[in-house]
């Protein structure tokens, strides 16, 4: 039991690491980027400082963040209509297709952390996983 935070810590730098060159490879993106996205494609109109929550990063953060998507042609801002300080993003058609590839890079991912495991065994491990975030928060 007390190795479990570092067993934890470890699988999250490797899985990190691995998930991030593949994004780079596949998709000329950081895990970071397509995280956004992927999040940006589940809230359209989504404003910046929601983007930072659900990423748990600092405004200033998803600020570049968002300006690097924008360069990149994924995503647009636009001023929120109700909040002249406040910028809303969107997903490009661009963006749009790279979320569908990035989707299967995930799915690969996901299919190497469940091999040789149960559902069942997944359901306990996404338990743990799940509480840990809530606590840690």
């Amino acid at each position: 039991m007390a190795r479990l935070y570092y067993l934890l810590s470890v699988a999250q730098h490797r899985v990190s690491t691995v998930a991030n060159r593949g994004a780079e490879q596949e998709l000329g993106l950081s895990a970071a980027q397509l995280g956004a996205l992927f999040v940006i494609e589940k809230s359209p109109d989504l404003r910046q400082s929601e983007l930072a929550k659900a990423l748990s990063c600092t405004k200033p953060a998803v600020t570049s963040l968002a300006q690097r998507l924008e360069d990149a042609g994924l995503t647009e801002r636009r001023p929120c209509p109700d909040d002249g300080r406040a910028t809303r993003l969107r997903l490009t058609r661009k963006g749009k297709r790279v979320v569908q590839k990035g989707k299967a890079h995930v799915a690969t991912l996901q299919a190497m952390l469940c091999e040789g495991y149960s559902d069942e065994e997944i359901a306990v491990v996404a338990r743990f996983l799940g509480t840990a975030i809530e606590r840690f928060e």
